[in-house]
């Protein structure tokens, strides 16, 4: 016995295994992205507290904390920035895989918050890099914390990446 083209094509899918494999990509990046944290002050503690504790996580917003770059979906960015820490941040975001995707926490990173006068602290991560989305705050609250995350994962839904923006603008 043998089936119809037409019986065939609704009971099986066929793909090729990198559109499977891009596909599976952008499913599993939706559930659990992959983050990669930096902070050195209040807003990477908060982070911590906020994404670490079962009170916070109980509707599955945690992710898994990686430490190589090249696995990250997600940068995240909680505190004040030097100009001798920029060279290695941009190296660490250059091995994020693509797309990538970036967040600030906090006043610090947006602004250089309370220390942006210091002669060494960079006025916010947006001049080096594209920042998808912004947490106000110093520091911010775990509810912020949640919602700006939250925020993230619908990008990563949408594939809106302030990264992929900037690369169409270059091939302009």
């Amino acid at each position: 016995m043998t089936l119809s083209d037409d019986l065939l094509d609704r009971l099986v899918l066929t793909t090729s295994s990198h559109s499977f494999l891009n596909w599976l990509e952008v499913k599993s990046r939706d559930t659990s992205p992959w983050v990669f944290p930096f902070g050195l002050s209040c807003c990477s503690l908060e982070h911590a507290a906020a994404f670490h504790t079962s009170v916070l996580i109980s509707d599955n917003q945690s992710s898994p904390q990686r430490v190589r770059p090249e696995e990250a979906d997600l940068m995240i960015f909680g505190g004040s920035v030097t100009t001798k820490l920029l060279p290695i941040l941009s190296e660490i975001h250059g091995r994020l895989k693509e797309p990538k995707w970036v967040m600030s926490i906090g006043a610090c990173a947006a602004s250089g918050g309370l220390y942006a006068e210091g002669y060494s602290v960079l006025p916010g991560m947006s001049q080096h890099f594209p920042i998808d989305v912004y947490v106000p705050g110093c520091p911010p609250g775990p509810e912020q914390l949640v919602e700006g995350f939250s925020i993230i994962r619908q990008r990563m839904k949408k594939n809106i990446s302030s990264w992929l923006l900037d690369q169409e603008r270059a091939q302009l």
